[in-house]
């Protein structure tokens, strides 16, 4: 056996509280679209905000609410679910009055995420994440590179509580109806501090 491997095992173990807490913490990212169809749908808004993993979720840092210029083209062809609220909430003409373009949104993100996060450490976090992170592979593959390939789903817990402990879902707090990004990672993480106060 050679020295290194025996070094190596005779080390031991790093303790949870050794291991950098940045890499620990959980990139919440929200986006808003002109429907659910990645293929033929595109990014109108993007939020994203930084928490610590522990169980405060204590917020580290909020990137600015990022609004993508879209042709006309795009907001004609939404789904209908996606024109009504889009058009409700007030999203459709600040997309159209927006100068920001993909690649800058990407970038802006990109940049703020380096500052809070290691590189493929830290997963993206949400309510049904998993489309969020379908967008963001298509749209911005440079800003869905840097998150780790596992999600913090905030809608598992929800389906585990509502199997397990339905009362729990009682109790949780109100939710706004706006559908805006910033808004909707903000809840989601309410919502996320709600079970986690029920598991301990």
């Amino acid at each position: 056996m050679s020295n290194s491997i025996v070094a190596s095992a005779a080390r031991p173990r790093q303790t949870q509280q050794e291991i950098d807490a940045r890499s620990l913490r959980l990139i919440w990212i929200d986006c808003e679209m002109s429907g659910l169809d990645v293929n033929t749908k595109h990014l109108l808004e993007v939020a994203c905000m930084v928490t610590e993993g522990d169980s405060s979720l204590q917020i580290v840092a909020k990137a600015p609410d990022l609004i993508i210029h879209q042709p006309e083209e795009v907001l004609n062809e939404m789904d209908e679910w996606s024109m009504v609220q889009h058009a409700k909430s007030g999203l459709t003409d600040e997309v159209r009055k927006s100068s920001l373009t993909l690649e800058q949104a990407e970038e802006q993100l990109y940049q703020f995420l380096k500052l809070y996060t290691p590189e493929g450490k830290c997963p993206l976090a949400g309510n049904t994440c998993g489309r969020d992170r379908v967008f963001l592979e298509k749209y911005m593959p440079k800003l869905a590179n840097h998150l780790h390939y596992r999600n913090v789903d905030v809608s598992s817990f929800k389906e585990m509580y509502r199997r397990i402990c339905p009362h729990v879902l009682q109790s949780l707090p109100l939710k706004t109806r706006g559908h805006r990004a910033l808004e909707d990672i903000e809840a989601s993480r309410k919502e996320m501090l709600h079970y986690i106060r029920h598991l301990f």
